[in-house]
């Protein structure tokens, strides 16, 4: 089920102690008993965060050309910073006080993990950037939110000392999330973006601070705001590590470098959250994410007031149709099919195991070849060949069905597992007249990288876009593919007592006899999504297949990944688009870790994803750590 190819020292010992211990691909239910309530938070914060999110990407999009729009944009990344790491903190304490086997390892010690928090430090630290970085025009807004961040910082430090005294159910866990964090935003962070908005309009000074002379004979710190390092931290703390202001002016003096958003867990003071701080490591490029940015038009990026973003995919397939190279206007997709209360609202943009690109070129005319499955007993299989419907609707083909498991009318064929029914879909895959589909999307509940080896391998088609479940816990250069038929196999008896799963499980058959086997356990449902991503390959492992494949002309190269899936684009699309070509062996496995932190690891949007980290336990996180 695992395999691992030339990791020497420290990782190869890693991966025999997941071998031997707990293997990454291993569904573990937390036990605590304030499970639901974690879930619950967790829930709320990923919420608060993608609101966010969408405040600063509407405020810093766009290239800036004058002194006055840099110094804006610099501004907001360090609001932004700072509002990414009180998330963090207030992350990590719920988790430590709700459910700490999830959060620390059973040697660690609970009372030390308290107190590397520092949720009201990190408070303090948006505070203390406010009175640094809005000048004079914001002098009302500064007050109302300097009283505000106060109050919260004196709230935070008595949660921070009754937590560990009052246990789980001696707090108010909606109330302290709002006091903490959703009111931060609402009341600080988003009218702060405003406000430094409209003052670089009028900063015909250029000034980047006000309020301090960036020496030591004034600096910030002596603020009588300013909350003093704890006892424990060095005294020189501030002058060893600079202001906080100070990394935002670094990075001006560097050409923009750390204007990426980006926040590892654990913040900035953990070892594998500075693998994602663009001055300290040595994976995370200076100039940002240049295979995701560089050069794509304006209108993408800012679209009109009101409207919605153009979706990726679309934005990538553009860009190669801008390289002169003709487009297909059709795509390969394998969804899943069944009556599970799990498997609606699939969009383009939604999250998670919602997610599915190839519906945003459906809704745009393309034509398509779309395998409808389903992995369950007694098994089912059909393709739709939707056609397309660009330029005038009247002239679109109508969409034909195909029944993959009986072929031939009224002939029945028992399918017999995983493996027999992606058998009969490749006798119907080998036959798709188009050689070449603009994109290719596999859905994970249908299967992993191992489907693309088996139905690519003999067939003649080609697709300019790959589109790739991943296991996003298992960093390169470790190289997992767990086997999908026996994951499954597994895991099927627990979900026909799921509410969530039992349709799509039992496909519609009589429940009478999954009733009677057991309660209802609504429980399962929490972590249905979460057993997809387990069941994939690692990012690595998808890069060997493709390595293999590429001997037999099917010669693809990483773009990016964009949290649990990998984009991969076909050789002579890649070379079009004017990118390097990475190289193999070591190269390449630095190349794919790189990226492999830029769409995962540091992605703010991770450490909710589909509870991922969360159910899979300290000890994973550690495998990023080099």
């Amino acid at each position: 089920m695992w395999s691992a190819a030339s990791i020497p020292g420290l990782a190869a010992r890693a991966v025999l102690l997941l071998c031997l211990g707990a293997p990454a691909a291993a569904l573990r239910p937390l036990t605590c008993g304030s499970s639901r309530q974690l879930f619950a938070t967790y829930d709320g914060l990923r919420e608060t965060l993608e609101h966010f999110l969408g405040f600063y990407v509407g405020y810093s999009h766009g290239r800036p050309k004058i002194v006055a729009e840099h110094v804006k944009l610099f501004q907001l990344h360090a609001l932004a910073q700072d509002f990414m790491e009180i998330i963090d903190a207030f992350r990590t304490f719920s988790c430590l006080s709700l459910c700490p086997q999830a959060c620390v390892e059973p040697h660690e010690d609970l009372e030390e993990a308290f107190s590397k928090i520092r949720l009201v430090e990190k408070l303090n630290n948006l505070q203390l950037d406010l009175e640094l970085l809005v000048g004079e025009a914001g002098a009302d807004f500064r007050t109302a939110s300097q009283m505000y961040l106060r109050e919260a910082k004196s709230y935070a430090a008595n949660l921070l000392i009754d937590a560990p005294t009052a246990g789980a159910g001696g707090i108010d866990w909606d109330e302290a999330q709002i006091m903490c964090v959703a009111r931060v935003a609402s009341r600080v962070v988003f009218p702060g973006m405003q406000v430094l908005s409209l003052e670089s309009k009028n900063n015909e000074s250029h000034i980047i601070l006000s309020g301090v002379s960036l020496d030591r004979t004034d600096p910030a710190s002596m603020s009588g705001s300013y909350i003093a390092p704890a006892v424990s931290a060095p005294e020189d703390r501030h002058s060893a590590a600079g202001e906080l202001a100070f990394g935002m002016l670094r990075s001006l003096a560097t050409n923009g470098r750390g204007l990426k958003l980006s926040a590892g867990p654990g913040g900035r003071e953990s070892s594998t959250g500075r693998l994602c701080a663009p001055t300290l490591s040595p994976f995370i490029a200076g100039d940002g994410d240049t295979a995701t940015e560089a050069g794509w038009p304006r209108r993408w990026r800012l679209p009109p007031w009101g409207s919605t973003a153009v979706p990726y995919v679309v934005q990538l397939l553009e860009l190669i149709e801008a390289t002169r190279m003709d487009l297909s206007h059709t795509f390969v997709a394998v969804r899943p099919a069944g009556d599970g209360a799990w498997a609606q609202n699939f969009s383009c943009t939604g999250k998670d195991a919602h997610y599915d690109p190839s519906l945003c070129l459906e809704v745009r005319g393309f034509g398509g070849y779309v395998y409808s499955i389903n992995v369950h007993p007694p098994y089912r299989g059909e393709l739709r060949m939707a056609g397309r419907r660009l330029g005038d609707a009247s002239q679109a083909s109508p969409s034909t069905f195909y029944d993959v498991i009986r072929p031939y009318g009224n002939q029945e064929y028992q399918t017999v597992s995983i493996e027999h029914l992606f058998h009969k879909i490749d006798f119907i895959w080998r036959q798709t007249p188009e050689p070449s589909p603009d994109l290719f999307f596999l859905h994970p509940a249908t299967h992993n990288c191992h489907a693309i080896e088996y139905l690519f391998t003999g067939a003649p088609l080609k697709p300019k876009v790959l589109v790739v479940p991943i296991n996003p816990l298992v960093p390169p250069p470790f190289e997992v593919m767990p086997r999908f038929e026996a994951w499954w196999h597994l895991l099927r008896p627990a979900w026909r007592n799921s509410k969530l799963a039992r349709g799509w499980v039992l496909q519609g058959e009589d429940d009478s006899d999954a009733d009677a086997g057991g309660d209802e356990d609504n429980g399962l449902d929490e972590y249905l999504t979460t057993s997809f991503w387990l069941g994939q390959c690692s990012l690595t492992a998808v890069d060997m297949m493709l390595q293999r494949m590429a001997k037999k002309k099917f010669k693809y190269v990483l773009h990016h990944v964009q949290g649990a899936y990998a984009v991969y684009v076909r050789l002579d699309v890649h070379k079009e688009l004017g990118k390097a070509r990475k190289g193999e062996g070591p190269e390449q496995a630095t190349a794919s870790f790189a990226t492999w932190l830029r769409g995962w690891h540091c992605s703010p949007e991770s450490r909710f994803f589909s509870r991922l980290e969360l159910t899979a336990g300290s000890g994973m996180a550690k495998l990023a750590d080099p």
